[in-house]
Parts: structure tokens; sequence; C-alpha cells
């Protein structure tokens, strides 16, 4: 445990040397939500800006409207990655397959209490909240930060992440911020975090909920009415109004008949 925190702590070390408007942030507070594309050769990721509190807090609000939408056409590194990949399209969900693609934060590495470490990812078809807080204890969840916010890290010094607000990369397969199947398989085999190009995911927030015992359980929890989707140019988080099942329509008709009815004896009366 104390290797782990060492390294991480070296790690954020050398994020925060990184000039101030710039950089992939994983930090105790203001980690940022980062966008990776990749897959068994090379890795796509963007900066979004958008941090872990604010997402939070936009999610948690369930106002609807769109949270978040960037387009990565013209970002540096975008068309490096799409050059060598004429089928955005040849990946599966919830797999080790093709090219997938995730929206994700770590924020509170480096610490030592492990209910101020939390999670924000989308999640591959098929996995949900309720199968990560029954498969990933919190010592998986606190190690996966090697896995999947360090080779992000990594590409910090590449493409425009130091130079811009908001900067991109492309990473091949081999060198240091290249993030693929280690990254997508975050936390266990049962919590795989990749989805298809054009596949929708849901948004989940994990959190340990003990301070120092690592074989509890996480803590996870799906926004339902949080959509998060990548069709190959756009990232967008939308969260949107609830549909009502037909059986509500149902109940909801049956009790305007019976107001009317109520409402026509009156009148006869």
């Amino acid at each position: 445990m104390k290797l782990k925190l060492i390294a991480a702590v070296a790690a954020l070390a050398a994020v925060a040397s990184a000039p101030a408007l710039a950089g992939i942030k994983a930090v105790s507070v203001g980690s940022e939500l980062f966008l990776v594309v990749g897959d068994n050769n090379g890795s796509y990721v963007l900066d979004t800006g958008v941090t872990f509190q604010q997402m939070l807090s936009l999610a948690s609000a369930g106002t609807p409207g769109t949270l978040l939408s960037q387009s990565v056409v013209g970002t540096a590194g975008w068309s490096e990655f799409v050059s060598t990949r004429p089928d955005l399209f040849n990946g599966a969900s919830n797999s080790v397959n093709g090219i997938r693609w995730s929206l994700y934060v770590y924020e509170g590495s480096g610490g030592f209490d492990l209910t101020t470490k939390h999670v924000l990812t989308t999640v591959g078809t098929g996995v949900s909240a309720t199968t990560i807080s029954n498969s990933l204890t919190a010592d998986s969840f606190d190690a996966s930060f090697s896995g999947t916010t360090l080779p992000v890290l990594g590409a910090n010094g590449t493409g425009t992440h130091r130079t811009q607000l908001n900067g991109s990369s492309y990473n091949a397969v081999g060198t240091v911020g290249y993030a693929g199947d280690r990254f997508f398989n975050w936390g266990s085999a049962f919590t795989k975090i990749g989805n298809k190009v054009g596949v929708d995911s849901a948004l989940v927030h994990v959190n340990p909920t003990d301070p120092e015992d690592q074989q509890i359980f996480v803590s996870a929890q799906a926004f339902e009415n949080v959509k998060v989707s990548f069709d190959g140019q756009t990232i967008a988080v939308t969260n949107v109004s609830a549909v009502p099942e037909p059986e509500t329509y149902a109940l909801m008709l049956a009790g305007l008949v019976a107001v009317a009815f109520m409402a026509r004896r009156r009148r006869e009366v």
C-alpha cells in the first residue's frame, strides 16, 4: 500500500510542475475528466478541462441539459489516430477487442484516507453500479490509479497538453502516454469501462466507504438520467429527463378519467 502511495505521490509531483493552465490534472481537488479512445496499437487522449467536482455537481442536480460537449475533430493527435484506422467502429463494448472509448477521472490520489478518493467513469455494456460494488474492493480501486491515470499522465509531455487548455495527444503502444487494455480493464475483469464507438454509456461514481479497510467493497452510484456518448467526433454528457413508463401513462389517464367522471356526477346532482 505505501509503495503504491509513494509512486502516486511522485507522479502527482511531476504533474504539479506543469504550467497552471495546461496539462491533465490528477490531484486531491481539481482533477479533470479526460477522454481516451484507443486500441492495442495506440491511444488518443483529450483533456476536457471539466473537473470531477463540476461534473459530479451537474450530474447530481438532475437538471436536463448538456453537461459537456467537445469535438475531437481538428485536435492534436486525432488525425494521426484515425489515419491508420479506417473503421472507428470495429470495437466491442466491455471487451478487449478493437477501438474503445471511455470518459474518466480519478480524484484524491496520494492520500491515505480511502474515502477521499473518487472515480467518475463510463462503463462497458453490461457493467452496472451493482456489478462494481459487488466485485471491486477498496484495494483494487486504489491500485487502479497506476493502470488508468498514470498512463494518461504520461501523455502530459506529448501533443498539446502542456501548451494549451484542454490539450490532446496521440501515443503509440510502447510509449509512456499509451493508454490501452490496461486502462479499459479498470479495476477488475468484471469492471471494464471501454465501449464501442457509437455506443452510449452510463456515468458511475465510485468511492470506498471505509478510510482504512482495503478489503471492503466500494460504493458505486449510477446517474440514471445521465447519458455519455462518443460518436467518433464529439464527446457529450447529457442529463435527460426521465421518460415515464407506459404503465405510468395508463395510471395518469385513469386518474383523469376518474376526475372527469366525478365532476360530471357533481353537475348532475
